[in-house]
């Protein structure tokens, strides 16, 4: 045999080896990765929500005067249904800015100059 014809083989036989590695693994991977970064996105807006709507319930429960801090839980809490939605389609850069201001707005209803 020449070397054009070993050469020939050793190429065909790298060829062949690449294409049993094959991607799978990785892209299944990946996809594993996306879907679970989805899940704990959409999981941590819909846990700001429940928070928002429950301290805004609680602290009008007891008798807290109706205030600014009012509008800005009432504000964290609808933030969290477009930040569940963004992280529902795979946006969730978006979505964790979205449920981030959220959070801000809720913990800013927090201050003591609001409360009354």
């Amino acid at each position: 045999m020449d070397m054009r014809g070993q050469g020939q083989s050793e190429r065909d036989e790298l060829r062949n080896a690449f294409a049993r590695q094959g991607q799978t693994g990785v892209s299944r991977d990946r996809s594993r990765n996306a879907r679970t970064t989805r899940q704990v996105s959409m999981f941590v807006a819909a846990v700001l929500g429940l928070m928002c709507a429950g301290l805004l319930v609680m602290r009008l429960a007891q008798g807290t005067p109706a205030g600014l801090w009012t509008a800005f839980y009432a504000l964290g809490a609808l933030l969290s249904v477009p930040a569940w939605t963004l992280a529902k389609l795979g946006r969730t850069r978006w979505a964790f800015l979205t449920f981030a201001i959220g959070y801000a707005l809720a913990a800013f209803g927090d201050t003591p100059g609001l409360t009354s």
